[in-house]
This record gives structure tokens, sequence and C-alpha cells, in this order.
């Protein structure tokens, strides 16, 4: 895997007009996501981000799930393939995680380790879809991973997408961020090794 082609390394002494905001979907395909898919999910979340397509958009990566199983020492995969794994989940910005995923206790782990490698300017999003343990849930999330954002329905989820890609990654506004972001996780690439 070329390094060079995971993160768009930008400039800082330049400016930037067009960000494509990687997003990692953690979760078994075909995860329920308040009833829907969760592509459908962050598709009403593009339509309705100021400056989506004329300075950011979104490409989401179902297969996200794969590299993180595969970046834990423990599913036996080689050295090789769990640094792979490891690179090409810091190649994205935004985490989106079912509830399932993030509470699984087999990836535990390597979500604790991948979570602190990731930029300060990164966002881990994670949803829990109506149930009477949704708050219990909610606060179980938040108490093994305080920086997560947790998400109890689709307008919650939407509007923290929405957020991100209108307010924290658009060039439009955050141009020093994105740029910042992209040196940050290039770094964090390059010692993992």
């Amino acid at each position: 895997m070329d390094d060079s082609v995971l993160i768009e390394k930008y400039p800082r002494d330049e400016d930037l007009d067009e960000h494509t905001e990687s997003i990692a979907i953690l979760c078994e395909s075909g995860a329920n996501c308040f009833q829907e898919p969760v592509t459908s999910v962050l598709e009403a979340a593009f339509t309705e981000t100021q400056g989506y397509g004329d300075s950011v958009s979104a490409s989401p990566n179902e297969d996200a799930i794969d590299y993180l199983r595969k970046s834990c020492p423990e599913n036996g995969g080689s050295r090789e393939e769990q640094v792979n794994a490891q690179k090409y989940l810091l190649s994205h910005s935004l985490w989106l995680l079912s509830h399932e995923t993030i509470l699984e206790e087999d990836l535990r782990l390597s979500l604790n380790m991948q979570i602190r490698l990731l930029p300060r300017q990164a966002c881990v999003l994670s949803w829990v879809n109506p149930s009477e343990d949704q708050e219990a849930i909610k606060r179980e999330i938040e108490s093994i991973y305080p920086d997560a954002v947790v998400a109890t329905s689709p307008g919650e989820l939407k509007q923290s997408v929405q957020s991100y890609l209108g307010w924290q990654v658009n060039p439009n506004g955050s141009a020093q961020t994105v740029i910042e972001w992209s040196h940050e996780a290039a770094e964090a690439i390059d010692v993992i090794g």
C-alpha cells in the first residue's frame, strides 16, 4: 500500500479550495441506522450541508469495518496487515460507528488504540437506535470513549454529520483545520511505519 495515496497532505503555505472527506463507516453491512441504511442518513446530511459539492465532498467507505478487524492483533493477521489497516483507518477523519460496533468486546482494544491515534481534528460519531436501553447504551459509550459524539435520533446524527462537513472540514471556513489534519494524519501514518 502506497502511503502517499492515503492522505493528500495539503501545503501549509497555499490556499485550500476543495477537500474530499473520507468517512469510515464502521458497522456490519446492512446495519440498521434508525430504520434506514447508514448511507441514506449520510446522503440526507450531504444534501443539506452548505458548500457540499462546491468546497467539500464526502467519500463514504462501507468496507472500513474490515480494516478495523484487520487492525486487531487478536484477529491473527500478519503484522503487515495490521499496519496497513491502521494506516488506512487514519486516512479517514470522520468515523461513523453503530453502537454494536463501538461496544464490541473483541474490537475494544483496537478501537481505543486507533481513536487515540486520530488527529485532534477528527470526529468519531456513533448512533444508538431507539430501545428501552438507549440512554444507558449512550452513557456506556461516552464512559469508554469520552470524545465520541453519540446520536440517539436520526436528526441528531444528521446534524452532527452536517456540522462536521459544513464547518469542521469545509475549506470555506476551516481551511487551516483541514490542512493541519492532513499533516497530523500523514505524520501518524509515518510513525506507524
